[in-house]
Protein backbone atom coordinates (compact mmCIF):
# COMPACT_ATOMS: atom_id res chain seq x y z
CA UNK A 1 0.00 0.00 0.00
CA UNK A 2 2.33 2.65 -1.27
CA UNK A 3 1.07 6.16 -0.48
CA UNK A 4 3.15 8.04 -3.07
CA UNK A 5 1.26 9.74 -5.90
CA UNK A 6 -2.37 10.76 -6.12
CA UNK A 7 -3.61 7.38 -7.31
CA UNK A 8 -1.68 5.54 -4.61
CA UNK A 9 -2.98 7.87 -1.92
CA UNK A 10 -6.53 7.20 -3.06
CA UNK A 11 -5.92 3.48 -3.16
CA UNK A 12 -4.44 3.56 0.33
CA UNK A 13 -7.40 5.54 1.66
CA UNK A 14 -10.05 3.31 0.12
CA UNK A 15 -8.17 0.23 1.32
CA UNK A 16 -8.30 1.52 4.89
CA UNK A 17 -11.96 2.48 4.52
CA UNK A 18 -12.91 -0.98 3.28
CA UNK A 19 -11.15 -2.58 6.23
CA UNK A 20 -12.84 -0.23 8.68
CA UNK A 21 -16.22 -1.02 7.12
CA UNK A 22 -15.80 -4.69 8.01
CA UNK A 23 -14.51 -3.88 11.48
CA UNK A 24 -17.40 -1.50 12.15
CA UNK A 25 -19.85 -4.28 11.23
CA UNK A 26 -18.32 -6.59 13.84
CA UNK A 27 -17.87 -3.96 16.54
CA UNK A 28 -21.45 -2.70 16.07
CA UNK A 29 -22.69 -6.22 16.82
CA UNK A 30 -20.29 -6.54 19.76
CA UNK A 31 -21.57 -3.27 21.21
CA UNK A 32 -25.31 -3.82 20.77
CA UNK A 33 -25.96 -7.58 20.90
CA UNK A 34 -25.27 -8.15 24.63
CA UNK A 35 -27.99 -5.60 25.53
CA UNK A 36 -30.43 -6.26 22.72
CA UNK A 37 -32.94 -8.28 24.76
CA UNK A 38 -33.04 -5.64 27.49
CA UNK A 39 -33.52 -2.94 24.87
CA UNK A 40 -36.53 -4.83 23.45
CA UNK A 41 -37.94 -6.19 26.69
CA UNK A 42 -41.42 -4.87 25.84
CA UNK A 43 -41.57 -7.14 22.81
CA UNK A 44 -40.83 -10.16 24.98
CA UNK A 45 -43.48 -9.25 27.51
CA UNK A 46 -46.30 -8.01 25.28
CA UNK A 47 -46.05 -10.01 22.08
CA UNK A 48 -45.68 -13.61 21.01
CA UNK A 49 -42.95 -13.09 18.41
CA UNK A 50 -40.16 -15.70 18.50
CA UNK A 51 -37.35 -14.59 20.80
CA UNK A 52 -34.79 -15.50 18.13
CA UNK A 53 -36.03 -12.63 15.95
CA UNK A 54 -34.90 -9.91 18.36
CA UNK A 55 -31.11 -10.36 17.92
CA UNK A 56 -31.70 -10.55 14.17
CA UNK A 57 -32.84 -6.91 14.26
CA UNK A 58 -29.45 -5.92 15.68
CA UNK A 59 -27.75 -7.94 12.97
CA UNK A 60 -29.82 -6.42 10.14
CA UNK A 61 -29.03 -2.89 11.30
CA UNK A 62 -25.32 -3.70 11.11
CA UNK A 63 -25.82 -5.29 7.68
CA UNK A 64 -27.50 -2.12 6.38
CA UNK A 65 -24.61 0.04 7.56
CA UNK A 66 -22.08 -2.38 6.07
CA UNK A 67 -23.76 -2.54 2.67
CA UNK A 68 -24.09 1.24 2.53
CA UNK A 69 -20.38 1.72 3.15
CA UNK A 70 -19.36 -1.15 0.87
CA UNK A 71 -21.44 0.30 -1.97
CA UNK A 72 -19.63 3.60 -1.60
CA UNK A 73 -16.29 1.79 -1.75
CA UNK A 74 -17.21 -0.06 -4.94
CA UNK A 75 -18.69 3.00 -6.67
CA UNK A 76 -15.71 5.15 -5.74
CA UNK A 77 -13.26 2.55 -6.97
CA UNK A 78 -15.10 2.10 -10.28
CA UNK A 79 -15.31 5.85 -10.92
CA UNK A 80 -11.77 6.78 -9.98
CA UNK A 81 -9.87 3.69 -11.06
CA UNK A 82 -9.88 1.58 -14.20
CA UNK A 83 -12.83 -0.58 -13.19
CA UNK A 84 -13.07 -3.99 -11.62
CA UNK A 85 -12.22 -7.52 -12.68
CA UNK A 86 -14.09 -10.81 -12.53
CA UNK A 87 -12.47 -11.41 -9.14
CA UNK A 88 -14.91 -8.82 -7.79
CA UNK A 89 -17.54 -11.59 -7.68
CA UNK A 90 -15.67 -13.24 -4.79
CA UNK A 91 -17.07 -10.43 -2.66
CA UNK A 92 -20.41 -12.26 -2.43
CA UNK A 93 -19.24 -15.51 -0.77
CA UNK A 94 -16.98 -13.45 1.49
CA UNK A 95 -19.90 -11.26 2.57
CA UNK A 96 -22.05 -14.37 3.06
CA UNK A 97 -19.45 -15.73 5.47
CA UNK A 98 -19.22 -12.36 7.22
CA UNK A 99 -23.00 -12.27 7.63
CA UNK A 100 -23.01 -15.81 9.03
CA UNK A 101 -20.34 -14.79 11.52
CA UNK A 102 -22.26 -11.64 12.47
CA UNK A 103 -25.58 -13.41 12.96
CA UNK A 104 -23.95 -16.13 15.03
CA UNK A 105 -22.33 -13.49 17.23
CA UNK A 106 -25.66 -11.67 17.58
CA UNK A 107 -27.39 -14.77 18.95
CA UNK A 108 -24.45 -15.82 21.07
CA UNK A 109 -23.81 -12.43 22.67
CA UNK A 110 -27.51 -11.73 23.18
CA UNK A 111 -27.73 -14.93 25.19
CA UNK A 112 -24.52 -14.53 27.19
CA UNK A 113 -25.02 -10.78 27.67
CA UNK A 114 -28.45 -11.34 29.19
CA UNK A 115 -27.14 -13.91 31.66
CA UNK A 116 -23.93 -12.00 32.46
CA UNK A 117 -25.08 -8.38 32.46
CA UNK A 118 -21.55 -6.95 32.78
CA UNK A 119 -20.45 -8.47 29.48
CA UNK A 120 -21.41 -5.30 27.62
CA UNK A 121 -18.79 -3.36 29.57
CA UNK A 122 -16.05 -5.53 28.07
CA UNK A 123 -17.14 -5.11 24.46
CA UNK A 124 -15.14 -1.90 23.78
CA UNK A 125 -12.00 -3.82 24.71
CA UNK A 126 -12.92 -6.67 22.39
CA UNK A 127 -13.72 -4.15 19.68
CA UNK A 128 -10.29 -2.56 19.90
CA UNK A 129 -8.72 -6.02 19.87
CA UNK A 130 -10.58 -6.88 16.66
CA UNK A 131 -9.55 -3.57 15.08
CA UNK A 132 -5.82 -3.87 15.75
CA UNK A 133 -5.78 -7.63 15.26
CA UNK A 134 -7.31 -7.61 11.77
CA UNK A 135 -4.52 -5.96 9.73
CA UNK A 136 -6.59 -2.91 8.82
CA UNK A 137 -3.75 -0.37 9.01
CA UNK A 138 -0.89 -2.60 7.93
CA UNK A 139 -0.28 -5.41 5.39
CA UNK A 140 -0.56 -8.98 6.65
CA UNK A 141 2.96 -9.60 5.36
CA UNK A 142 4.37 -7.15 7.94
CA UNK A 143 2.97 -9.02 10.95
CA UNK A 144 5.87 -10.42 13.01
CA UNK A 145 5.96 -14.21 13.22
CA UNK A 146 5.54 -14.17 16.99
CA UNK A 147 2.30 -12.17 16.70
CA UNK A 148 1.10 -14.02 13.60
CA UNK A 149 1.03 -17.19 15.72
CA UNK A 150 -2.08 -15.73 17.37
CA UNK A 151 -3.54 -13.50 14.66
CA UNK A 152 -3.65 -16.36 12.16
CA UNK A 153 -6.80 -17.65 13.90
CA UNK A 154 -8.72 -14.39 13.46
CA UNK A 155 -11.31 -14.92 10.66
CA UNK A 156 -11.98 -11.17 10.39
CA UNK A 157 -8.36 -10.62 9.37
CA UNK A 158 -8.79 -13.02 6.44
CA UNK A 159 -12.11 -11.46 5.42
CA UNK A 160 -10.57 -7.98 5.33
CA UNK A 161 -7.52 -9.18 3.41
CA UNK A 162 -9.49 -11.22 0.86
CA UNK A 163 -12.01 -8.43 0.23
CA UNK A 164 -9.14 -6.05 -0.45
CA UNK A 165 -7.37 -8.55 -2.69
CA UNK A 166 -10.41 -9.39 -4.82
CA UNK A 167 -12.19 -6.03 -4.99
CA UNK A 168 -9.34 -3.50 -4.96
CA UNK A 169 -6.29 -5.40 -6.19
CA UNK A 170 -7.97 -7.63 -8.83
CA UNK A 171 -6.42 -10.78 -7.41
CA UNK A 172 -7.89 -14.25 -7.22
CA UNK A 173 -9.24 -15.56 -3.95
CA UNK A 174 -7.04 -17.52 -1.56
CA UNK A 175 -9.05 -20.74 -1.36
CA UNK A 176 -7.37 -21.86 1.86
CA UNK A 177 -8.37 -18.57 3.49
CA UNK A 178 -11.91 -18.79 2.09
CA UNK A 179 -12.29 -22.35 3.41
CA UNK A 180 -11.13 -21.30 6.87
CA UNK A 181 -13.44 -18.26 6.86
CA UNK A 182 -16.43 -20.40 5.84
CA UNK A 183 -15.78 -23.07 8.48
CA UNK A 184 -15.34 -20.60 11.33
CA UNK A 185 -18.26 -18.39 10.26
CA UNK A 186 -20.82 -21.14 9.90
CA UNK A 187 -19.62 -22.88 13.06
CA UNK A 188 -20.20 -19.56 14.85
CA UNK A 189 -23.67 -19.34 13.27
CA UNK A 190 -24.58 -22.84 14.45
CA UNK A 191 -23.10 -22.28 17.91
CA UNK A 192 -24.97 -19.01 18.35
CA UNK A 193 -28.26 -20.63 17.30
CA UNK A 194 -27.78 -23.59 19.65
CA UNK A 195 -26.77 -21.47 22.66
CA UNK A 196 -29.59 -18.98 22.17
CA UNK A 197 -32.26 -21.64 21.73
CA UNK A 198 -31.05 -23.67 24.68
CA UNK A 199 -31.24 -20.62 26.98
CA UNK A 200 -34.21 -18.68 25.57
CA UNK A 201 -36.59 -19.73 28.36
CA UNK A 202 -34.19 -18.49 31.00
CA UNK A 203 -33.52 -15.32 28.99
CA UNK A 204 -37.20 -14.39 28.98
CA UNK A 205 -37.28 -14.72 32.77
CA UNK A 206 -34.13 -12.62 33.25
CA UNK A 207 -35.43 -9.81 31.05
Amino acid sequence: MNSSGNESRFEYGITIFLGLTVIHFITEILATAPRTLFAHANYLQRTTIPTQIIPVSTFLTAVFHLLTSATLVVIGFILLQKGISIHFLWMFPLLLCLFALGLGLSWLLASIGTIFKDLGELMPVFGMTVLFGSAVFYPVEQVPESIWTYLRYNPVLYIVNELRSTILWNQNINFNALTYIAIVSFCCLILGWIVFNSTKQKLAELV
